[in-house]
């Protein structure tokens, strides 16, 4: 099993060394178990965020940053998207993919290796629903309720027999990226162009350009009008061809609402893309149920918005999806020697693998990629206010919630083909 978790932070000064820390329990589910997600991508995180990183117990011990902390905004004092991903998985590639943006966003790619803890473990019970199955789910259970994310597993005991003619089995690897797309309703443009140029990206990757030329970047934080261009940086050197890529995934705080029919076309209509909750929760309403923003639950975010909107803030309400957990399927690669069926007697397929039975390349190719990411829950986090008893000393003067926004935790059960 595999599990990813995302979450905007918030970096309003707020209480926020008190709900940075309970924001951190929480996603981590720190109880002395470690049994936290293995990937956590965080969003609006600040200097003040990573220190309570640095302090929140045996965190450092259990997760390592994907990227050094240095080469982003938040060295100039600043916001940025930031990763961090559990040591037991070896970090392949970094990428970034700078975007066209006034406010100074980008989108944090991370190609992992899973420890093979991940792959002898499935789920118990009833099979969850599969990346092509968009939307086809029966689950009956409540997001609010779910608790011990990943507790029931069973280990697998299914073994394999290797032929001389079978390859060896590809090492199991998962991109994750994530992404702060540009803030404010009037930026639907801005975020459309971020988004193809992401999905784009990820969906059908190609050999990076050159970075971008250097820029100042003292006014990372936002307020900038000056744009990035759309282009791709490595860090490390790319997967070699025995790794076998399960899945992509996309999270973050996208900006716009899964009702928002106009801004959601290149999610809702894309073949290659599934938007976990929908699919997960389609029998659900999206209002309340999906909210990742909740001005009627979470009290500290409606007065904090309340109060910027002035006269009128005490009639301020906001619910909306706009954080999400994206599964992308890439596109094939042709196998190595593979020679398209019907082609001119075996003319070589540059795009595509065949995958035919006839072309011995793609079906000793397909033998090999035995294993595929499936659903298995989603839940929301943070839906309840921070306990001042937790932290002696303390007493607020009003109810305090580890952010603004709700975050994501989402498990995916490695099945066999």
């Amino acid at each position: 099993m595999f599990s990813l978790a995302t979450w905007n932070v918030w970096f309003d000064e707020l209480e926020r060394q008190h709900r940075y820390a309970a924001l951190i329990k929480e996603i981590t589910g720190w109880s002395g178990s470690g049994s936290g997600p293995d990937v956590l991508c965080f969003q609006e995180a600040t200097k003040p965020f990573l220190d309570a990183v640095s302090r929140a117990p045996g965190f450092l011990q259990e997760y390592v940053p994907a990227e050094d902390i240095r080469s982003t905004n938040i060295a100039d004092g600043g916001y940025d998207v930031v990763m961090y991903v559990k040591k037991k998985h070896t970090i392949i590639s970094t990428e970034t993919i700078h975007l066209k943006s006034k406010m100074y966003r980008r989108c944090l790619v991370v190609e992992l290796e899973l420890h093979p803890s991940c792959t002898s473990e499935s789920s118990s019970g009833t099979a969850a629903s599969d990346v092509a199955d968009t939307g086809k789910d029966g689950s009956s259970s409540s997001s609010s309720s779910r608790r011990g994310i990943g507790k029931e597993k069973v280990t697998s005991t299914a073994t394999t027999t290797a032929s001389a003619s079978t390859p060896p089995p590809a090492v199991s690897c998962v991109k994750v990226a994530t992404v702060h797309l540009e803030s404010q309703k009037g930026n639907a443009a801005y975020r459309a162009d971020q988004l193809l140029t992401i999905l784009l990206r990820l969906i059908a990757p190609a050999a990076p350009p050159p970075p971008p030329p250097p820029r100042s970047r003292a006014a990372a934080g936002g307020g900038s009008t000056s744009t990035t261009t759309a282009t791709t940086t490595i860090t490390t050197p790319p997967t070699n061809s025995t790794h076998h890529l399960l899945g992509t995934f996309l999270c973050g705080d996208f900006n716009f609402c899964s009702t928002w029919e106009s801004e959601n076309k290149l999610i809702d209509g894309n073949t290659a893309v599934t938007d976990v909750w929908k699919s997960k929760y389609s029998h659900m309403p999206v209002i309340p149920d999906g909210c990742t923003e909740d001005s009627h639950i979470n009290e500290m975010m409606h007065r904090a918005k309340a109060s910027q909107a002035g006269g009128g803030g005490s009639s301020f309400t906001k619910q909306v999806r706009f954080d999400r957990i994206l599964l992308i399927k890439a596109a094939l690669s042709a196998a190595p020697g593979c020679r398209k069926e019907g082609a001119g007697g075996g003319a070589p397929a540059p795009v595509q693998a065949c995958f035919g039975s006839k072309c011995h390349a793609c079906f000793m190719a397909r033998r090999s990629v035995s294993r595929k990411l499936a659903i298995h829950d989603i839940a929301r986090l943070g839906l309840h206010p921070v306990d001042p008893k937790e932290y002696p000393g303390w007493n607020p003067q009003a109810s305090i919630w580890p952010s603004d926004h709700f975050g994501l935790v989402a498990d995916f059960d490695i099945v066999e083909c």
